[in-house]
C-alpha cells in the first residue's frame, strides 16, 4: 500500500501538486473499525480529561484508509505547535531533496583557481555522522589556489521568533551557508589532571579562564558576537559541554584552512558568473532524518529547508522556501499554515491539529511503513517518547510519533497501531498551561491506550 507514490509527488519537482481530501476533515465523524459508539466515547473522554482543561487542547483522530475524521476537538483551532513543525519540515525534505544523497558543495573552476560554496548540508564533520567526505581531499588536492564564499546566502543566523538570548545554547545553533562540526565548540575534560580540550581545536586558543562569576554563573559562557568562551576554573572532573560558535566568512575560511591543512582564501571581489559549477553530494542515509525527528535537532531541521532552498532556486532563502511549501507543495492542507522556520523555535509558528495530520498522511504515503515508523520517535523504545507510551512488550511499540515542547506548550503527532493492526493518525497540540506537563501526557498515554484497546 505504501510503496506506490501518490499521482503528482516526484521528489525532486519543483512543483508538487499533493491529493486533496479536504472535503473528508469536514465530514461527520464515520466508522472505522469500532463503531460511532465508540468514536463518540472517544470524544467525551477527550473533553473530560481533567488535565487538558488546564489549557488550551486540540485533538484530531483520522482514518488513513478510509479518509474519515473519526474525532476531533478543537482541531481546526491554530496552535503554537513547537517541535512539531519537524513534520512539515520533514515532509518538505522529503519531497524536494534526493533520496539517496544530498549536495555537500558546489565548485567552479577558474583557471587554476578553484571557488566553492556551501549547499547548507547539516552532516559535513558532523561529530555523530561520520559519512564519507568529497570536499576536504578536493581541496587539499587542489594545486592552484582556493577560495571560499558564503553567496549566494539569503538567511538570518536566527529565526523569526527565536529567542534571542537562548544564542550559547546548543539546541539554537546558528543557520550557516556551509556548516561544519554541527555549527558547535566542544569542550572536554576527561579527569581531574587533564587540560580542558577544544574540538574543533581550532578554537583552541579562544578560551579563557575564569572564576570570578558566582555560583549561579554558567561553566561555560560565549561572547554574544564573537567567538571568545569563557570557562570556570574549577569545572567537574567529567566536564563536557557545547556552545555555538559564532558565524562569519572570516571565520569559516580560517576554519576551513585549519580543517584542511592548506589555505584557504576568502572571495572578496565580485561574484564571477558561473559558467559551469559543479556539485559534490554526499550518501544521506536514514540517520539524518532519524535525528531530525527522533533526536528532535534544530540544527538539521533548519538546515534541509536551506537545502531545499540551494536545490530550487540556487540561494539559500529560508523566508522563501518556507512560503513555497506553504503554498505549493502543502497547499492541500485544510488549513493557512503560519511557518516561519524548519525547527519550531519560531514562537511565531502557528498550525491546526488537521493541518498536522494532512502532512502525517502524506509522509504515509509517500514512505513505506517500516522506513517511517523506525525514523518517528517509538514508546517506550527510541527517540523523544523512549520513556513514554509503551505497548504491551518492550519490543512492541505501537505510538510513532513527534513530541513538541516550548514552554507552557506540548504537542504530539502521529501514528498509532491498533492491537486490530489498523494504522491510525492522531495529532495532540496543548498549549497555555502552567506548571509541568507530566500530567497532559499521562492523559494522553490514557486515550492512546483506549484506541489502541478499541480501534
Amino acid at each position: 500500500m505504501h510503496s506506490a507514490v501518490l499521482p503528482g509527488i516526484r521528489a525532486g519537482c519543483t512543483r508538487v501538486i499533493l491529493p486533496a481530501f479536504l472535503f473528508l476533515f469536514y465530514a461527520a465523524p464515520a466508522l472505522g473499525q469500532a463503531s460511532a459508539e465508540t468514536w463518540q466515547n472517544l470524544d467525551k473522554l477527550v473533553r473530560d480529561m481533567p488535565a487538558f482543561n488546564k489549557g488550551f487542547t486540540g485533538f484530531i483522530l483520522y482514518d488513513p484508509e478510509k479518509k474519515q475524521r473519526l474525532s476531533g476537538w478543537n482541531d481546526d483551532k491554530f496552535f503554537t505547535p513547537a517541535s512539531n513543525t519537524k513534520i512539515f519540515t520533514f515532509l518538505t525534505a522529503t519531497l524536494l531533496l534526493p533520496g539517496d544523497s544530498l549536495p555537500l558543495a558546489h565548485y567552479e573552476v577558474i583557471g587554476d583557481t578553484l571557488l566553492f560554496w556551501g549547499a547548507g548540508n547539516p552532516a559535513w564533520l558532523h561529530p555523530e555522522l561520520p559519512l564519507p567526505d568529497p570536499l576536504t581531499p578536493l581541496l587539499k588536492a587542489w594545486p592552484g589556489p582556493v577560495f571560499y564564499t558564503d553567496r549566494p546566502f539569503k538567511t538570518e543566523r536566527f529565526g523569526p521568533g527565536w529567542a534571542w538570548d537562548d544564542y550559547p545554547d546548543n539546541y539554537q545553533v546558528e543557520r550557516t551557508p556551509m556548516p561544519a562540526y554541527a555549527n558547535l565548540v566542544e569542550f572536554h575534560r576527561f579527569s581531574d589532571t587533564s587540560e580542558v580540550v577544544a574540538f574543533p581545536a581550532f578554537f583552541r586558543d579562544s578560551v579563557t579562564i575564569d572564576n570570578s562569576g558566582g555560583e549561579d554563573t554558567r561553566d561555560l559562557e560565549r561572547a554574544e558576537f564573537a567567538n571568545k568562551f569563557k570557562l570556570k576554573k574549577r569545572l567537574p572532573f567529567d566536564f563536557s559541554e557545547a556552545t555555538p560558535y559564532r558565524y562569519s566568512s572570516g571565520l569559516m575560511a580560517g576554519l576551513l584552512s585549519d580543517t584542511t591543512g592548506r589555505q584557504i582564501r576568502l572571495w572578496r571581489g565580485p561574484l564571477p558568473r558561473y559558467e559551469k559549477p559543479q556539485t559534490l553530494f554526499m550518501p544521506a542515509p536514514d540517520t539524518i532524518y532519524k535525528r531530525l525527528m527522533q533526536d528532535s535537532d534544530n540544527f538539521i531541521a533548519e538546515q534541509l529547508i536551506l537545502q531545499c532552498s540551494d536545490r530550487l532556486f540556487g540561494v539559500q532563502d529560508a523566508g522563501r522556501m518556507l512560503r513555497y511549501a506553504r503554498d505549493t507543495l502543502i497547499a492541500g492542507a485544510p488549513d493557512q499554515l503560519y511557518w516561519n522556520d524548519g525547527s519550531g523555535l519560531s514562537r511565531y509558528n502557528l498550525f491546526t491539529p488537521r493541518s498536522v495530520v494532512y502532512a502525517l498522511e502524506q509522509l504515509y504515503y509517500l514512505i513505506p511503513r517500516e522506513r517511517l515508523f523506525a525514523t518517528f520517535p517509538a514508546g517506550g523504545v527510541s527517540g523523544t517518547i523512549q520513556g513514554l507510551y509503551e505497548g504491551p512488550g518492550s519490543k512492541s511499540p505501537y505510538v510513532f510519533a513527534k513530541t513538541g515542547t516550548l514552554r507552557n506548550k506540548h504537542c504530539l503527532s502521529g501514528y498509532l497501531v491498533a492491537q486490530s493492526g489498523k494504522v491510525y493518525i492522531f495529532s495532540f497540540m496543548h498549549n497555555n498551561f502552567t506548571g509541568s506537563s507530566t500530567p497532559i501526557k499521562k492523559g494522553m498515554n490514557t486515550i492512546l491506550r483506549w484506541i489502541r484497546e478499541r480501534g
